[in-house]
Parts: C-alpha cells; sequence; structure tokens
C-alpha cells in the first residue's frame, strides 16, 4: 500500500532542496574573482498541480489549483563568457567564443576557462593547481631556456619563434552534464568533443568569472525568505495536529 505524503514531509523535502541551492549560490559567491569561473544555475521542479475544493451544504465544489511543491532540482553550468581583463602575462590566456581549455587532471581531461597558466619545473604549460594543459599531441612543453612564449590567435604556441605546439579546444558540453571540480575547472559526463569552431586566444588576458554578487545575494534572500515560510508553515501544521489531539482527548 502507498502512503500518500503528509504536508510536514513535503515541505522537509522542499526545504532539503532549497538547502542546495544555498549551498550552491554560496559556492557561486565565493568565486566572484576567480578567474574561468561560471555560475551554477539551480531552478525548483515542481510537483503536479494541487486542486482546491471547498465543502459546502450545497455539497464540495472546487475553488482552483495551487502549483505543486518542488520535487527536484535543476542543475546547469552557465556557460556564458565572463568580462576579459588584460594581464600582460605571457601565459594568461582568454578565450573569445565559445570553448574550453582540456586539461589533464587527477581524475580525468577536464574542461576550463580559466588560462592563469604557468610553467612547471619540467617546462610544462599547467593550470594554477599544477594540472599539464593539453595539446593536440598531449600535455605542451617548453623548450628550456626559451625567452619569449606566444600563443597565437588559433591557439599555436611559439617559443623564441618556433612552433612547439597547438592548443587543444574542447566543444562546449550540456550544461547539464558538466560536473564543477573546484577552481574554475569542470568535468563532463557526456563525451567531450573537440571543438569544430575553435575560439580564439587573447594572449596576455584573462576571463574573468561570470558570477555576480549582486545577483547572487538577491537570490539567496529570497530563498531564505522561502525557507522560512516553509519552516512557519511546518510549525503550524505541529500546531494545528497538537490542538487536534489535545481536543480529541478532552471529548
Amino acid at each position: 500500500m502507498t502512503t500518500a505524503p503528509t504536508a510536514a514531509g513535503t515541505a522537509a523535502s522542499a526545504m532539503t532542496l532549497l538547502e542546495q541551492m544555498t549551498d550552491g549560490l554560496a559556492n557561486n559567491l565565493a568565486n566572484v574573482n576567480t578567474p574561468g569561473f561560471q555560475s551554477i544555475v539551480m531552478q525548483l521542479q515542481g510537483g503536479p498541480p494541487v486542486n482546491v475544493s471547498r465543502a459546502s451544504d450545497a455539497g464540495v465544489a472546487g475553488v482552483g489549483t495551487l502549483a505543486g511543491m518542488p520535487v527536484g532540482l535543476w542543475v546547469a553550468v552557465d556557460q556564458r563568457p565572463g568580462a576579459v581583463q588584460l594581464t600582460g602575462n605571457p601565459l594568461d590566456l582568454a578565450l573569445t567564443g565559445p570553448g574550453y581549455f582540456l586539461v589533464n587532471s587527477p581524475t580525468g581531461p577536464a574542461l576550463t576557462r580559466d588560462g592563469a597558466f604557468r610553467l612547471d619545473g619540467a617546462g610544462q604549460i599547467v593550470t594554477a593547481r599544477g594540472d599539464p594543459v593539453l595539446g593536440t599531441n598531449g600535455p605542451i612543453v617548453v623548450p628550456a631556456g626559451a625567452k619569449v612564449i606566444r600563443v597565437g590567435e588559433d591557439g599555436t604556441v611559439s617559443a623564441d619563434g618556433a612552433a612547439v605546439a597547438q592548443l587543444r579546444f574542447a566543444a562546449p558540453p550540456d550544461p547539464t552534464a558538466m560536473v564543477p571540480l573546484g577552481g574554475g575547472l569542470y568535468q563532463s559526463t557526456a563525451p567531450i568533443a573537440p571543438a569544430t569552431t575553435p575560439p580564439h586566444v587573447a594572449q596576455g588576458s584573462l576571463e574573468m568569472s561570470n558570477a555576480s554578487s549582486i545577483e547572487g545575494m538577491v537570490q539567496l534572500i529570497t530563498i531564505l525568505r522561502a525557507y522560512q515560510q516553509l519552516a512557519d508553515a511546518m510549525k503550524m501544521d505541529d500546531t494545528t495536529k497538537t490542538l487536534a489531539t489535545q481536543n480529541v482527548g478532552q471529548v
């Protein structure tokens, strides 16, 4: 036999979803200054509508329909580009157009728009956390002693005038298939496809976060108000049941 969910149980489930949204928004706000960071977008998914009726001496009549309580959470990565900031650092690279740098993370190939790269001790171009940046032939290694590193708009990497590698670009995956790894790095649960139209590379620049602190705070306040309303509703429901139990006991 299937038991219908109670009003309190439904409200509690909705509150859990709001808590998850709060965590996501807090992460967005914490990364407003992280280069290449892309915000997490979340939307509540409502359940079936609820028909409201009213009983009277004439019988039961329909009053209207209420939207169903949230039953799930739709989560995606906002792939809109952030503002580009000039830095002058030759290993700072910004992308213009859709697409991602491909890097080799400890958990496999990963995507990023954070082009704050550097050279490690072996001459590899790596991310800020040390993940090798991938070219069409694997990790990119700059010859020892190279004085001038150039990266063309098409992603060609040159050292002292000689081409040494070609950056590898990935096409934007389904935004709902992107899993944040932290630090502006993402993995895709779907196969990573090469970019059919490669983005342009701007050397000496960084793409900044597309997270907005103002939008994030407004959304956070809205969620906290909804959470409080649900908490108040649960408290009222509990009070009503308590009074009903007491009244029955007095009959």
